[in-house]
């Protein structure tokens, strides 16, 4: 995964609350227009290659359904998604 990370500029790391990483049951990406892609079983590390925008992000774990809204940039990023309880 490290030797291609240039080419997937953006990463979505998921844990549960208490550090431990999570596979979801579904993670979406949109943009305010659409769905861009569907991933099921996500996790716990999804690198993703995205022109730079506005993207909705929405995953479900064990039953709930959270989302964060994301602006890219020319540079990588990470976001760490911590979900509660588990």
């Amino acid at each position: 995964m490290a030797a291609r990370q240039r080419e997937f500029p953006f990463k979505v790391v998921m844990s549960a609350a208490g550090g431990e990483f999570v596979v979801t049951d579904k993670l979406s990406v949109s943009t305010p227009q659409g769905e861009l892609l569907a991933i099921r079983n996500a996790g716990p590390i999804v690198m993703i290659k995205l022109p730079p925008g506005q993207y909705i992000l929405e995953a479900s774990w064990r039953g709930k359904t959270e989302r964060r809204s994301v602006q890219l940039a020319t540079s990588a990023q990470t976001l760490e998604w911590r979900f509660p309880g588990g």
